[in-house]
């Protein structure tokens, strides 16, 4: 009976190990290798955004309570026109911004 009270750790998403990031070169490496190496990525940049998006979340969760998020880290790859790795940025919850969301519904 107590051990349902008990915390449980949630791993969500595709956040690549830290060893496997440090592998990749800025302008040596391609799209093509950065799958190989890292995975498909969580999602793919669109409208001209030619990025690559790694996302995991770390959550929590007691009984039947909903989940809550204790840590959330993003990926960015950018590659240039000719598709090689141009930059790479990792974002953490600090980085975040809180966006407001419209109460208007689509009917």
């Amino acid at each position: 009976m107590i051990s349902s009270c008990v915390s449980k750790k949630i791993v969500n998403g595709n956040l690549p190990d830290a060893d496997m990031i440090s592998i990749l070169k800025v302008g040596k490496d391609d799209k093509n290798t950065v799958v190989e190496l890292l995975g498909e990525p969580s999602f793919r940049g669109s409208l001209g955004d030619n990025s690559y998006y790694y996302v995991g979340t770390l959550s929590s969760k007691i009984a039947f309570l909903n989940p809550s998020i204790q840590e959330q880290y993003v990926l960015e790859l950018k590659f240039d026109k000719k598709s090689l790795l141009k930059n790479i940025f990792f974002y953490d919850e600090s980085s975040s911004t809180e966006v407001a969301m419209s109460s208007l519904e689509t009917k």
